[in-house]
């Protein structure tokens, strides 16, 4: 069994595997009429996802967290009293 082992341990790799690396990788090819309507879409996914390109929907969707963590961060304040 020792043999199998090493066997395994070298020509199988640890890794994600075919139906891990299929989960890692999604692509979302989807025409919207209006850009704030893909970061809507994109931002009710929370930090499940991160848009890579194009960077000007990345900033957009950076300026629109900015904002909301600015917004909590100010009420932190009025919830102080």
């Amino acid at each position: 069994v020792k043999k199998a082992r090493d066997s395994n341990l070298r020509h199988r790799p640890v890794g994600l595997g075919i139906m891990g690396f299929q989960d890692a990788l999604y692509e979302l090819r989807i025409p919207y009429s209006d850009p704030r309507e893909l970061m809507m879409d994109v931002l009710k996914h929370g930090t499940e996802v991160e848009v890579i390109e194009p960077t000007s929907l990345r900033e957009m969707i950076n300026k629109q967290l900015r904002q909301a963590a600015q917004q909590y961060e100010n009420n932190d304040d009025r919830l102080a009293d």
